[in-house]
């Protein structure tokens, strides 16, 4: 049996690899963009590479680029999971607690010269008076601020807090998830969601 040396391979393999690997498991152009990020990113330091790792579409998410207060990923998962390596992430994520909002002069877009802070979340607008079950579709009947003041035991109590962390033109710091979000988190993942919010994302008084 003869021996056939292929004298090609070497030179052409690289180019045949990549053009198999595009053609058969039809890497979106963000895809391949990422990657090449990634390799140019290995000589520039682990924050830049841990950033580049991060897929595109979660950019967006400021719960995927900070930490909370002890370290662990800004989100309901990343606070939950159980592994414990080192994040290179330095930015935190902090909300302000309850006990904070109690005072209407707190909120976001409050008007000193009328006494109300007016805002809005899917399309709604609310203010201090407005009934918490208006907003999240469900619980009390009674407005945000009386629940804020006088029941501080109920859950609702950080759910608004929550809320209120989440608005444009709060003092909390890269809050990981937008007003809508913490409605449809009521709405979908109560248990969890409430658990992070109250551990983790009431850290200023």
């Amino acid at each position: 049996m003869s021996k056939i040396e292929n004298t090609t391979r070497p030179e052409t393999e690289q180019a045949d690899v990549e053009q198999t690997t595009t053609l058969n498991t039809g890497l979106a152009s963000d895809a391949m963009a990422r990657r090449r990020m990634l390799l140019k990113s290995l000589s520039k330091g682990s924050s830049v590479v841990a950033a580049a790792a991060i897929p595109m579409h979660t950019l967006a998410g400021t719960g995927s680029l900070a930490v909370t207060a002890n370290g662990k990923r800004c989100t309901i998962s990343g606070t939950m999971s159980g592994v414990h390596s080192q994040e290179t992430i330095k930015a935190v994520c902090v909300g302000y607690s309850p006990g904070y909002y109690k005072m209407i002069s707190h909120w976001p877009n409050y008007n000193s010269t009328t006494g109300v802070a007016t805002n809005s979340v899917n399309g709604k607008t609310f203010t201090q008076t407005t009934s918490f079950s208006t907003i999240f579709g469900g619980g009390s009947a009674s407005g945000l601020l009386y629940i804020m003041q006088n029941n501080p035991s109920s859950d609702e109590f950080h759910w608004i807090a929550a809320l209120l962390n989440s608005l444009p033109g709060s003092p909390a710091t890269n809050f990981p998830y937008t007003a809508s979000e913490v409605l449809n988190l009521y709405t979908n993942n109560y248990a969890n969601a409430l658990k992070f919010f109250k551990d983790y994302m009431e850290v200023h008084t």
